[in-house]
């Protein structure tokens, strides 16, 4: 990548108080610093708008570029995600149903940000029969959507016009960790939501990562496994939440923290043994009952719902 932009403060609090965090030897220019005010986490190099949508294309989509692909291509996509993450979709909506009813809501519009291949609005549009609106960078994606029936905006959700239409639900899935202003993403939604809307974030969990990046480097490890070192994967995760910090940030911009889940994390792991991977699905389980008895969030990644004040 070459145009980096260089965060020298941290891009929830402003401030430039910080220590070194992590650096991996696979991205040896890519260093994770810690803020000492919020302890957030963040890469000090970001990719600028056009190359993040260069650096998010190739990572997503390696084969042939997503611009390339066709819709039958598109299709095939589609139900790969559907495969992996089916079961935590139908997790979040379970959740957002408990939710709107204990509020005593309806809901009528709902936006996923960073929709990909429209997974998530299908499976929400079927259960709420609700007015589906997806944003993502990719004009291909966007076309794809489309053609299915879902109404959607092309490009960075900041930057957008939506001539005063106002969301019941607002939803990012594995997204908040791909922008270069997380901030600028959450203040947006703010805007957009109806009082007393419903905000889904789900982020990769910094706790968990952190520990295996650690296990990763691990000589014996490597040589048993045959695995790569992702870690906190800094080419293309730029901001690492702890369940903390994130209710921290939400809170500071004018929303109420409901509740933070576990995700049922069910994507294979590729490249890596068998036995790794039966591993893994069966941690991810097991993370479900840790919380429960402790209120511990030990899992790959983590949902939190708040409302909007």
């Amino acid at each position: 990548m070459n145009h980096m932009i260089i965060r020298n403060k941290c891009p929830l609090c402003n401030s430039d108080k910080r220590i070194f965090y992590e650096v991996y030897k696979r991205w040896p220019n890519l260093p994770i610093y810690k803020c000492r005010d919020c302890k957030f986490v963040y890469s000090e190099k970001v990719p600028s708008k056009d190359e993040i949508f260069i650096a998010q294309g190739e990572f997503n989509f390696v084969k042939d570029g997503i611009e390339n692909k066709t819709i039958d291509s598109l299709n095939s996509s589609l139900l790969l995600s559907l495969l992996h993450k089916k079961l935590r979709y139908l997790q979040i909506i379970k959740k957002i149903k408990r939710i709107l009813c204990k509020l005593n809501k309806t809901t009528q519009r709902v936006l996923d940000v960073g929709c990909s291949v429209g997974g998530f609005l299908d499976l929400i549009k079927k259960e709420f029969n609700v007015e589906t609106y997806g944003v993502d960078i990719f004009p291909k994606i966007c076309e794809f959507n489309k053609l299915r029936g879902h109404k959607i905006l092309c490009g960075f959700l900041e930057e957008l016009k939506f001539d005063g239409i106002k969301f019941d639900i607002i939803t990012f899935l594995e997204v908040l960790e791909h922008l270069p202003d997380p901030t600028a993403a959450v203040k947006t939604a703010y805007n957009l939501l109806n009082n007393k809307g419903l905000l889904v974030i789900e982020v990769p969990n910094l706790i968990y990562s952190t520990f295996k990046g650690k296990i990763e480097k691990n000589f014996i490890f490597k040589k048993l496994t045959k695995m790569e070192e992702w870690g906190l994967m800094p080419h293309i995760h730029y901001n690492h939440f702890s369940p903390e910090v994130l209710k921290s940030l939400l809170i500071k911009h004018g929303f109420k923290c409901i509740e933070i889940i576990p995700a049922l994390y069910n994507e294979s792991v590729e490249g890596c043994p068998r036995i790794i991977k039966i591993v893994y699905e069966k941690y991810t389980i097991l993370c479900q009952y840790i919380h429960h008895i402790t209120g511990m969030i030990l899992s790959p990644n983590f949902i939190l719902f708040a409302t909007k004040l």
